[in-house]
This record gives structure tokens, C-alpha cells and sequence, in this order.
């Protein structure tokens, strides 16, 4: 929860959100000002913050929808190895450890 609202994360750091009101439903990215949005979903001006705007009655691009959350997701996580200084994965998930190199902790 962050502000009284469902909100997704990634360890501590929150990604999206979900407010009900009584005529809408947002559908809110913290970081949304820094995400591809070629169907032009996205609302708001803030700094970093933007939601979807879902009205009932009115048809939702899910396909679209669905792009903005999983880029949201990969997006924080991204900030997070920027932040624990973790050298960025070659796909959506980490490669897999080199056998010949010992496994080291960072940070800790």
C-alpha cells in the first residue's frame, strides 16, 4: 500500500498502483513519464508520474494496457541494478553465473 492505494513493487520500490474513485479507475506508474506509450494511454504532466484512466462502459487496450505494466516492471528493475551498482542482465532475467568465476556478495 503507498497513499492508501494496492500498489505492485519490486522488493521496496514501487512500480504502480491502482485508485478507485467513483467514475474511474487509475491505473498509476511512479516512473510513467519515462515510459514508451505509442497508443497514447498514459495521462498526466507530473515530473515522473502517470496513470491510464479506465471508465466503465469504455473499452480498454489490454494489449496496450499489458505493455505499460511489463515495461514499468523492467524499468524499475533496471533502476534497482543501477542502484545496487548490479551489472545489467542481457534479457529480462539474469544470465546465468560463469562456473569458472567464484560468486562474490556485493554490498554486503
Amino acid at each position: 500500500m503507498h497513499d492508501g492505494c494496492p500498489t505492485a513493487c519490486v522488493r521496496d520500490a514501487a512500480f504502480a498502483y491502482v485508485n478507485a474513485f467513483r467514475a474511474h479507475v487509475n491505473v498509476g506508474f511512479f516512473h510513467g513519464a519515462a515510459l514508451p506509450d505509442p497508443a497514447n494511454l498514459l495521462q498526466g504532466d507530473g515530473k515522473h508520474m502517470r496513470h491510464v484512466k479506465i471508465k466503465p462502459g469504455l473499452a480498454v487496450d489490454e494489449p496496450a494496457l499489458d505493455a505499460l505494466v511489463t515495461a514499468a516492471y523492467r524499468d524499475i528493475v533496471a533502476r534497482l541494478r543501477v542502484s545496487n551498482n548490479e551489472e545489467p542482465a542481457t534479457q529480462d532475467r539474469r544470465a546465468p553465473p560463469n562456473p569458472r568465476r567464484p560468486r562474490t556478495l556485493r554490498g554486503r
